[in-house]
């Protein structure tokens, strides 16, 4: 779970100094602008990041997707293992110095090799997709908080997130620490519920519910 944590928030914070680089990329130069000064109050808002994960339609699509993938994964793996099961009762019965034994250990060693190195394969994979729906979420996010903020006239989105409280999440706490924008918000400022609203109404995908 810990690990779950760390690879999400890295691969969120990849995701948006993406964005960010793309965004300042695609703006005029400087000198080319002048800039307005702010009368009043500025209009501020926070996305609780927490939230999004939970109540988004496409991060719950893409859960389960994963879980579809990691219990196929499962499946295969566990059934490997069973047959390494198998091939080591068949070794223990053979004669040690027979030729037997050493065939049938031969193709034991071969067999747990491919078995390691699949199971790395489908993990790199599993990787490799968690972090591309991490990427996708977030990228939506943006967008769509983008175009909230213009449509109602806010000056400042934010991104907070609420640390862990378990003793036993330290080090997730350590990486929130690092990177995380806010350390309090007043509730009346938070935006998550209209945010995801819309981000869900937006989304095309169809979600089964149980």
């Amino acid at each position: 779970m810990i690990r779950k944590q760390r690879v999400a928030l890295a691969a969120v914070l990849l995701c948006a100094t993406a964005l960010l680089v793309s965004a300042q990329d695609a703006e005029e130069p400087a000198a080319l602008k002048k800039p307005e000064v702010k009368k009043g109050p500025l209009k501020v808002g926070v996305v609780h990041l927490d939230r999004v994960f939970k109540d988004s339609l496409k991060w719950r699509d893409s859960e389960q997707r994963l879980n579809t993938i990691r219990q196929e994964a499962e499946g295969v793996l566990k059934e490997r293992r069973r047959h390494l099961d198998i091939l080591q009762g068949e070794l223990e019965a053979l004669d040690v110095g027979a030729e037997a034994y050493r065939k049938k250990e031969a193709e034991l060693k071969r067999k747990a090799a491919e078995l390691n190195t699949d199971r790395q394969i489908r993990l790199q994979e599993f990787d490799r997709l968690y972090d591309g729906y991490l990427c996708e979420l977030f990228a939506d996010l943006v967008k769509v908080t983008n175009s909230y903020g213009r449509d109602h006239q806010f000056d400042l989105i934010l991104r907070g997130q609420k640390p862990p409280l378990e003793a036993e999440h330290k080090r997730a706490l350590r990486i929130q620490m690092e990177w995380n924008d806010l350390l309090y918000w007043d509730e009346a400022l938070d935006i998550t519920d209209a945010v995801v609203e819309r981000m869900n109404a937006d989304y095309k995908g169809l979600v089964e519910e149980n």
